[in-house]
């Protein structure tokens, strides 16, 4: 392109030497390169345009549990050139390792330094894949890596046997021992990890007991979890195969339940994969939990072995009962058990109702007695290939005596999406989903749901047949067709109807022709019902559009016949470019209604450990303790969220709603939420739920943390509290705790107990001691005390003495018991040591279980294995 003289803004010319200077204003350039010409002259100008694609990459997927999980991001407009965007909105499965970039915007965000940004995520200790969904303006797009394994071989166990010598030799009580280990390290092409305990693999910590903060911001994970003393897990670069408490390997039919199982899968398409598991009797499985609005509720049982639970938010259609999601909750990041009552807390509020007014229902499994009892045989396989826009399963699973065979297929190219399901399991289920755009702006969506009454497999949903369609068209630029029809054939006995004796059979057609008036649209059509109930009616639609408001009212009024009068609201605020503001409200005149309130951000809710991390402070632990979900940010510190649904049943007069609001404010040394939630029922009054939490690093060695949650009203009273310290010195280290819990939290048991704990060490002496307290606090005569010290000293680095000291009171009982020892060490090999010690006087009070406390004489010995086994000496 030459430059033309009228975009010349100065000419300075320079007789002396002979130059020219000339600059140019304001000369016209398009997005991409521009060569410009003048004179003889050619120069390369880019404009870099908005964003329009967002390029990922991952940098580093190696699980080895030290270093951090990286993948690349960059922001291109159309002509591939880095834009100056400043941060990407971002949702991963797993929790990111940095701060979020913009606080003041919803969501997660990655800086980017001139159009490239790194997405930073936690170290990952065992191979996991990881889901990354980028926001690149209204639309979301989902990338997907597995997480490797890398060749380091890293192995530990700990064997611990004493041997009591106090000259009335019993094998039960005169010989204790502990064996424990893990390994990780390549086998093959692959890489082995294993776990194992005498005693029962660990699970993830229960947050409800004992010290509140510990004065680290340490993360943990336990990937080898089950109810059998050993689990192992072997990827290989073509398949893996695991023996471990995991989800199923089978995606066609909604399994759900993680059970401990050995599961295999390939890495290849088709992609082949199964279970077999032996799943205790004594177990309850996917027991339906209906949400009360507020972020408590109740498993119906107490005692719950901790550790065994799945809880599943699962999201059923308003018609049809027809599983529509499900989402998997995780302890203590979604929510908090206490298996002592079986109260769930969860980190936000559950509403009965989503956004679109389907039902939500909260599935529970879980165990109450011995995992290793009555247990049985369950197994189950799958194959699915899957292509660039579609995919196919088959899958059989044999769970609680039951099978069911499912096939499953899914579709989606361009404006085209299609899915379904056909399940067998005594009976027929099936179910299909079409949307498409025949042409521009004409939009058509249908489905199919159907079950037979004798289908008995898993996912059920309300039997019989239902078939519905849905058209939406732009005829001329400012009018609009829209068309739903629908036909139902549902077993519902009417003995006045002979001839259709088990089943009501009927549907209904409404056609509606919208005309827009900018920002206004007003409309007007017909509804007509056939079959069991039938009828005529008008349909009358008023609305507006304009950013950042958008409101339609839909009303139906019958004619002839025995319909009902329907009203349907639909608002929506948009409070920023990808957060809304919504409420829904479906009326049925005479019958019932139905509302919600929502927050809703493009790319989903996320409420990351890093949110509540500080120096001294784990922010997983704060999230578990008083974590709180938020959707809109007031301002780079402060977080907010509002919710609300309601639902009226005029037949039976039956009224339901809650209500409520969470408060996020975060510091670089103080992360506090505070929420409460309001229900309402007819039948019992209003509920209220408070819960809140503050910590706090107070200077780089102390930290402080409280927190409680209360609720009160429809016939409960209960409370939670805690208090904590953690103190971590040079040389000493202390944690304290204080827990309080009563009334319809405390599951009958309501309970008071605080604890401390110091330790003081030096490069070759240490002394440790502590007290704790615990009271039942419907029998006050419990109140037990218990206090014990310790002290070792090091001679040399194979030569140790210690000593330990303990006692426990219950003044009720005028009951004290003492206890106190000597003992010494010496390391004859690398990682052994044999000891030989005196307990002066006995002590049966609440063991350690590192410390033999009958009284007499014993030997232990104490063996610590690594992966250098066997491996020359340096």
């Amino acid at each position: 392109m030459t430059v033309s003289d009228d975009t010349i803004g100065t000419n300075v010319q320079d007789g002396v030497r002979g130059v020219q200077r000339l600059t140019y204003i304001g000369v016209p350039l398009k997005g991409g390169t521009n060569v410009l010409r003048v004179l003889n002259d050619e120069i390369s100008v880019s404009l870099v345009g908005s964003t329009a694609q967002i390029e990922v990459k991952p940098l580093a997927l190696q699980a080895d549990g030290s270093s951090p999980v990286r993948v690349q991001l960059r922001a291109l407009d159309e002509f591939g050139k880095l834009t100056s965007q400043p941060t990407i909105t971002v949702r991963t499965n797993l929790e990111p390792r940095l701060p979020d970039a913009n606080p003041g915007e919803p969501g997660y965000q990655v800086r980017l330094t001139e159009g490239v940004g790194v997405l930073e995520l936690q170290p990952q200790s065992a191979p996991t894949s990881l889901k990354v969904d980028v926001l690149q303006g209204e639309k979301v797009k989902t990338y997907r890596y597995e997480v490797t394994p890398d060749r380091s071989r890293v192995g530990i166990g700990v064997l611990s046997a004493t041997l009591g010598l106090d000259g009335d030799f019993e094998l039960q009580d005169d010989v204790t021992w502990q064996a424990r280990g893990a390994y990780e390290g390549p086998l093959g092409a692959g890489k082995l990890y294993v776990a194992a305990d005498k005693d029962g693999l660990p699970t993830d910590r229960n947050t409800l007991i004992r010290n509140t903060v510990y004065g680290d911001a340490s993360t943990e994970s336990v990937p080898l979890q089950g109810i059998d003393p050993v689990a192992f897990s072997y990827d290989h670069p073509q398949f893996r195969a695991e023996y471990r408490r995991t989800s199923l390997p089978i995606d066609v039919l909604p399994v759900g339940e993680n059970l401990t199982a050995l599961t295999a899968y390939s890495k290849t398409n088709p992609r082949v994969s199964g279970f077999v598991a032996l799943v205790p009797e004594d177990r309850v499985v996917n027991r339906p939990l209906t949400p009360e609005g507020t972020r408590l509720l109740r498993l119906g049982d107490t005692g719950v072995s901790l550790g065994s639970e799945t809880l599943e938010l699962v999201t059923l259609e308003r018609s049809t009962g027809k599983e529509l999601q499900r989402e998997k909750l995780v302890r203590n990041v979604d929510y908090v058990l206490d298996p002592r009552s079986g109260v769930v807390t969860f980190n936000r509020a559950i509403d009965r109702l989503d956004a679109e007014l389907n039902e939500r229902v909260v599935y529970a499994s879980y165990r109450l007695d011995n995992p290793l009892a009555n247990r049985r045989t369950a197994y189950g396989a799958q194959i699915k290939t899957t292509g660039t826009n579609s995919s196919v399963g088959v899958a059989a699973v044999y769970l609680d005596g039951r099978t069911t065979y499912g096939v499953k297929a899914d579709y989606q190219r361009g404006p085209v999406k299609a899915s379904g399901l056909l399940a067998y399991s005594g009976g027929v289920q099936a179910s299909a989903d079409l949307s498409t755009v025949l042409a521009r702006n004409h939009d058509l969506n249908f489905r199919v749901r159907y079950q037979q009454a004798s289908y008995e497999g898993l996912a059920p949903f309300a039997p019989g047949l239902v078939v519905s369609g849905r058209y939406t068209g732009r005829l001329t630029p400012r009018l609009n067709a829209v068309a739903d029809a629908e036909y139902r054939d549902m077993p519902s006995p009417r003995a006045s109807d002979v001839e259709n004796a088990n089943h009501a059979r009927g549907g209904n057609v409404t056609a509606r022709a919208v005309y827009h008036l900018d920002p206004f649209t007003v409309g007007a059509g017909v509804s007509y019902a056939f079959g069991d109930r039938s009828g005529l009616g008008l349909v009358g639609s008023v609305g507006y559009q304009r950013e950042p408001i958008s409101v339609d009212v839909v009303h139906t009024q019958p004619i002839i016949g025995d319909l009902d009068p329907t009203t349907d609201i639909s608002s929506r605020f948009r409070i920023r470019k990808d957060l809304t503001l919504g409420f829904n409200d479906k009326i049925t005149w005479g019958v019932g209604q139905a509302a919600a309130l929502t927050l809703d951000t493009m790319i989903g809710n996320v409420n990351y450990a890093v949110g509540y991390e500080l120096p001294t402070a784990s922010g997983a632990g704060n999230r578990a303790r008083f974590g709180a979900t938020t959707t809109l940010p007031l301002n780079d510190r402060t977080a907010l969220n509002l919710r609300g649904n309601v639902l009226y049943d005029v037949g039976k007069g039956a009224f339901e709603g809650a209500t409520g609001a969470d408060i996020n404010y975060k510091t670089d040394r103080l992360s506090a939420t505070v929420g409460t939630d309001v229900s309402y029922r007819g039948d019992t009054g209003f509920g209220v739920v408070l819960r809140g939490g503050v910590t706090g690093s107070v200077t780089d060695e102390l930290t402080l943390n409280a927190g409680g949650t209360a609720e009160f009203g429809q016939g409960r009273r209960g409370e939670r509290l805690e208090l904590g310290y953690a103190y971590r010195g040079r040389s000493l280290s202390s944690l304290g705790y204080g827990r309080y819990v009563a009334g319809s939290l405390a599951g009958g048991k309501p309970e008071l107990s605080f604890g401390v704990s110091a330790a003081y060490r030096l490069p070759n002496w240490a002394v440790r001691g502590g007290v704790e307290s615990r009271t039942q606090l419907d029998d006050r005569d419990s109140f037990t005390l218990q206090g014990w010290l310790g002290s070792s000293y090091y001679l040399t680095d194979r030569l140790a003495v210690g000593a330990w000291a303990r006692a426990l009171t219950q003044p009720a009982s005028q009951t004290t018991l003492f206890g106190y020892g000597v003992e010494g060490s010496v390391r004859p090999l690398p990682g052994t040591w044999l000891t030989a010690g005196y307990n002066f006087r006995g002590f049966e009070g609440f063991q350690s279980s590192s410390t033999y406390t009958r009284q007499g004489p014993y030997l232990r010995l104490d063996l610590t294995l690594d992966e250098t086994l066997g491996q020359p000496q340096r």
